[in-house]
C-alpha cells in the first residue's frame, strides 16, 4: 500500500491494471483535475491495460443541474471562487455526475478508449488504455 495525495494516482514505477474506487472518480473537482488524474494513472499502465470507474450518471437536459450551476456560479463569483461545472452537486456531500459524452470525453483526453458503459444502478465505464 502506498500513501497517495487526493486527486493523485501512484507514482511508484509499477505498471498496474487500475480499478479506481467506487465513487473516487466522482469527487474529483472540475474536469482539469480529472483528466489530469487519468494521464497520471495512464504512465503507469501497459497499452490494453482496463480502467473501470463509477460514478452518478447525469440525463442529458437535465434542467436541475443547470439551475444549480447558474445560482453556484453567481455565488462563487461573490466569494472569488472557480467557478461550479454542470453536473457539480453539493448532496450529501461534492461529486460530479457524468453524462455519458463527458465519462467518454474525459477518458480519451486521458488516453483510454472506452469498452464498456452502463448505468443500470449507478454509472460504470470500463475504459482500455490506447
Amino acid at each position: 500500500m502506498h500513501l497517495i495525495a487526493p486527486n493523485k494516482g501512484p507514482s511508484t514505477g509499477t505498471t498496474y491494471d487500475i480499478i479506481v474506487g467506487w465513487g473516487m472518480y466522482m469527487s474529483v473537482p472540475t474536469r482539469r483535475r480529472r483528466i489530469a488524474f487519468l494521464r497520471q494513472l495512464r504512465t503507469q499502465t501497459r497499452v490494453g491495460c482496463p480502467i473501470l470507474l463509477s460514478f452518478f450518471p447525469r440525463p442529458i437536459g437535465s434542467r436541475q443541474y443547470h439551475v444549480s450551476v447558474i445560482v453556484s456560479n453567481m455565488i462563487r463569483r461573490m466569494l472569488r471562487q472557480a467557478p461550479a461545472e454542470v453536473g457539480d452537486w453539493l448532496a450529501p456531500f461534492y461529486v460530479h455526475h457524468f453524462t455519458q459524452d463527458e465519462v467518454a470525453s474525459e477518458l480519451a483526453e486521458g488516453g483510454f478508449n472506452i469498452d464498456y458503459y452502463s448505468t443500470t444502478e449507478y454509472g460504470h465505464v470500463v475504459g482500455i488504455r490506447v
